[in-house]
Formats: C-alpha cells, sequence, structure tokens
C-alpha cells in the first residue's frame, strides 16, 4: 500500500515537474536546483518507520517516471500511460498479498519452510553438483534476506522460519564439507564406512523431511555411530589425510550439538535421553 502511494506521488510529481517545471529551466544548475527538494522531501519521509516504504517509493517512481533525458521529450500521453500501468500493477500485488496470499501469512511461511527443510534433505544430502556447497549457501543466505523482509508484526512466523534457516545452514553445510572430505582419494577411512555414511545422510534428510521423536531418535543415533567409526588420529600430521579425518569428526559433533540444541526446531517437544 504505502509503495501504490509512493507511485501515485511520484507520477503526480513527475508529470509536473516535467511539463511545468522543466521547460523553464535553462541548465544544469538550475535542474539541480529543482530536483534536490523534491528528492529531499520523498528522503524525509523516508526517515520515519512508518511512511519509510511511502518514501522510497516516491524517490524511485518520481525518477523513473520522470525520466529526464538529454534532449528531453515532452509526450505527457506516454508518461501517464507509464505511470497508469505502474499504478494498476502495483494495485494488483497489493491486493493479491493482502487478501490472497499475504506475504506473512501461514501458506507462505508453510511455503518458506518447506523449501528451506528440502535444501538439506533433497540438494545437501543427495546432490552431486561441483559448487554444491557455494550453491547451497547462497540459496540459504537468500532465504535469510527474504526472512528477514517479513514483516515486523509477523514476529512467530518469522522466529520459526530464522530457526529453520539456521538449522539447515548449520546441518547442511556440514554434511556437504563432509561429503567432499569423504571424497577424497587420499583418506583412509575404515571398512564400511560407506555404507554408514549413506544411513547418515538418509536419517538426516528423512528428519529434515519429517520431524518425529523417532526420525530424530534415528538421526542422532545415526550420527554418534558414524563418530564412533571413523578413527581418532593420535596426532595432526602433515597432509590433507589426517586434518580430513579430524575435520569430519569435528562436522559430525557440530551436527551432534546442532541436534541437541533446544533453540532448533530439529528437536521434538518429548525429551529424548541424551
Amino acid at each position: 500500500r504505502q509503495i501504490f502511494l509512493g507511485c501515485l506521488a511520484g507520477w503526480l510529481t513527475a508529470f509536473a515537474f516535467n511539463f511545468f517545471v522543466l521547460p523553464r529551466l535553462g541548465g544544469f544548475f538550475s535542474l539541480a536546483l529543482c530536483v534536490a527538494p523534491v528528492i529531499m522531501v520523498g528522503s524525509y519521509v523516508n526517515t520515519f518507520p512508518r511512511t519509510a516504504i511511502m518514501g522510497l517509493g516516491f524517490n524511485i517512481y518520481f525518477c523513473f517516471i520522470g525520466n529526464i533525458t538529454n534532449p528531453d521529450v515532452y509526450d505527457p500521453a506516454a508518461l501517464l500511460d507509464l505511470g497508469f500501468a505502474m499504478l494498476v500493477g502495483i494495485g494488483s500485488a497489493a491486493l493479491a498479498f493482502s487478501v490472497i496470499v499475504p506475504y506473512a501469512g501461514e501458506w507462505v511461511t508453510a511455503r518458506y519452510t518447506r523449501q528451506i527443510r528440502r535444501e538439506v534433505s533433497r540438494t545437501a544430502c543427495q546432490s552431486q553438483s561441483e559448487d554444491l556447497l557455494l550453491r547451497f549457501e547462497s540459496s540459504m543466505r537468500d532465504f535469510v534476506l527474504l526472512i528477514a523482509a517479513r514483516p515486523a508484526a509477523d514476529q512467530i512466523g518469522r522466529k520459526a522460519l530464522f530457526g529453520w534457516a539456521f538449522a539447515a545452514l548449520q546441518i547442511g553445510r556440514a554434511v556437504i564439507q563432509l561429503r567432499e572430505d569423504a571424497a577424497r582419494p587420499d583418506i583412509d577411512l575404515p571398512a564400511g564406512w560407506a555404507a554408514q555414511q549413506r544411513e547418515w545422510l538418509l536419517a538426516v534428510a528423512s528428519l529434515f523431511d519429517q520431524v518425529t521423536p523417532a526420525r530424530y531418535a534415528h538421526a542422532l543415533q545415526t550420527t554418534r555411530h558414524a563418530l564412533d567409526m571413523l578413527p581418532l588420529p593420535a596426532r595432526i600430521e602433515p597432509g590433507h589425510r589426517s586434518l580430513s579425518q579430524f575435520r569430519m569428526r569435528a562436522l559430525l559433533h557440530f551436527t551432534e550439538l546442532s541436534l541437541l540444541d533446544e533453540t532448533l526446531p530439529l528437536r521434538p517437544s518429548m525429551e529424548i535421553a541424551s
């Protein structure tokens, strides 16, 4: 709604500026002198939290619709057409996200949550892409930015989404890095590790698909079994082999701690013995 009002004000101001003020200006200095107060008004309105979006929309659409060029083109029909089309588009979007699909509504929250969880269960645990870690982190950070942009009034939905986003980012990153270390040709892993790793990945993916006490217990159990199976070198030796083994154990410990973290949504409400 504020973007719509800001666009409307910017459209009317741009029309008045283009056809009543601009023809009387004689150089760049006078142009800057007349544009500055308009931008200052929008910036001033932007300083108040309750009208910040309106001021931002006013400045953006005044500059966009006004479209000062050299040489300037005086075409009232084109300017009116552009402004009217933008108002219709913004009004339709505002109506849709206010009535049909509220931006902070339960339906959008459920869709975001599902996509975040699928980033771990499908991308981190199953994808074979070469740039998997970069693609995963980029997607998760995009989700965090989307969640941060949600209306402040929806604190419950934001808190739940942030919990899922950080749980997915932490565990998904650990899963991808462990898979990459285990795939190194120079690492010496115990017999049966491949089967244990597959079971662990399936357990983590299953937990992110649906959180239940049984799936949570299985994910925690397989994480600890994987830790028990990995050998603990007596000391760190130069080379990737020793460092990779220590890093794999650290990643499994990190996953275990994330599963036990009561602030994350992965742990069911019922108490499970650690």
